[in-house]
C-alpha cells in the first residue's frame, strides 16, 4: 500500500477552487518529509529524521487549514492551527474517524516536536509520523470531497415542483433518483485511472452528492448522512419526512451478482432491525451508468420491514 499515491490520487479526485493550492501543499510536505526519510536512512543521518518529522507538521497544519476552509466555511488566513483544532472538535465537524486521527497526530508527534526544541526523533518515529499525517490528510480530504460534491450538486439542481401524491417515502426517492443521475453524471467526475480503493471515494461522493440534491429537489425532507446507529455501524443516509422513515444504503459493487445482493440486504436488514426504521432502499451506483434505473429486489423481513434493491444501468 502506497499511502503517498493515495493522497495523489485523492487529492485529484477533487474540483478545482480555493482549496486547491493548499492540499497540493500537503502533498508536497509528505513528498517532501520521505525524502528526509530516505535521506537519513542512506546517508545514515540522524538529523533527517527530526526534519521529516517537521515537514509532516507542515502536512498536519496545511489538512487543518483546508478543512477549516471547505466543512467549515471560514477563512483560515489569521488561525493558528490551536484555534482551527477547536473549532473543529467543539462543533463537531469532522467525523470520528477523521477526529481519531487528528488526535493521534497531535498527540503522538506534532506536540512533543512543537513544545520541546530538543527533542529527536529516529527512523522508525519519523516512519510512523510520515503514516500517521497520510491516514489523516487522507480520511481528511475524503470528508472534503463529500462537502464539496454536496455543495456542487445542491447548487446544479433545479427545485422540483411538490405534485399532491399518494406514494410512499420509497416510492418517491426512487422516482426522483434518474433527476439524480441526469445532474451527478453531468457534475461529478471520476478519473479512470485512479487508484485502487477509489470505489470508496465513489460511495463517499455519491453520498455527498444524493445529499445536495435531495436538499435542494426535496427541502422539506429531513436528510442525515452517516448516522450512528450501533457500536460503529451507521446508515448511509437516513430520510424522514412526515411519519415514515427511510434508510438509503449506496452500494458500489454489481449487485446482479448473487453474494453481494444478499451481503447488501443482510446489512440493510441489520440497520434496520437496530434503528428500528422500516424501510430501506439499497441504491446500486455504477460509473459511468446511463442515468436510468432499475429494479433488482423487493423483500420483505419478517418482524423488520421492507427492502428495495434498485441499481444504475451502465
Amino acid at each position: 500500500m502506497n499511502l503517498i499515491e493515495i493522497l495523489r490520487s485523492r487529492i485529484g479526485s477533487l474540483p478545482t477552487g480555493p482549496h486547491t493550492i493548499g492540499v497540493e501543499s500537503v502533498l508536497l510536505h509528505v513528498e517532501v518529509a520521505t525524502r528526509h526519510y530516505d535521506r537519513g536512512r542512506s546517508n545514515q543521518d540522524e538529523t533527517a529524521f527530526t526534519d521529516a518529522i517537521y515537514r509532516t507538521n507542515q502536512a498536519y497544519e496545511g489538512s487543518l487549514k483546508e478543512a477549516y476552509r471547505v466543512l467549515a466555511e471560514k477563512n483560515p488566513d489569521r488561525k493558528t492551527p490551536n484555534d482551527i483544532e477547536d473549532y473543529l472538535q467543539k462543533n463537531q465537524i469532522l467525523r470520528p474517524r477523521v477526529l481519531s486521527q487528528l488526535t493521534t497526530y497531535r498527540t503522538e508527534w506534532r506536540n512533543p516536536s512543537t513544545h520541546d526544541y530538543k527533542l529527536d526523533f529516529n527512523e522508525a518515529e519519523s516512519l510512523l509520523a510520515i503514516f500517521s499525517v497520510s491516514a489523516f490528510a487522507i480520511v481528511l480530504i475524503d470528508q472534503i470531497g463529500q462537502k464539496l460534491a454536496f455543495e456542487q450538486v445542491k447548487a446544479a439542481t433545479k427545485p422540483t415542483p411538490k405534485l399532491p401524491t399518494l406514494q410512499s417515502l420509497v416510492e418517491e426517492f426512487i422516482g426522483l433518483l434518474p433527476q439524480f443521475l441526469s445532474v451527478f453524471n453531468s457534475v461529478i467526475v471520476f478519473d479512470s485511472a485512479s487508484e485502487p480503493g477509489s470505489g470508496i471515494v465513489i460511495i463517499l461522493q455519491a453520498i455527498g452528492s444524493l445529499h445536495g440534491f435531495l436538499s435542494a429537489a426535496r427541502p422539506d425532507w429531513n436528510v442525515a448522512i452517516e448516522s450512528k446507529i450501533k457500536g460503529k455501524q451507521q446508515a448511509d443516509l437516513i430520510i424522514s419526512h412526515a411519519d415514515e422513515s427511510l434508510i438509503v444504503e449506496i452500494k458500489r459493487g454489481n449487485l446482479k451478482r448473487a453474494e453481494l445482493l444478499d451481503h447488501s440486504v443482510n446489512q440493510a436488514t441489520q440497520i434496520m432491525k437496530d434503528s428500528g426504521i422500516k424501510n430501506a432502499v439499497i441504491f446500486n451506483i455504477l460509473i459511468p451508468n446511463t442515468g436510468n434505473i432499475e429494479r433488482l429486489k423487493s423483500t420483505r423481513v419478517d418482524g423488520i420491514g421492507d427492502i428495495v434493491v434498485v441499481s444504475t444501468l451502465s
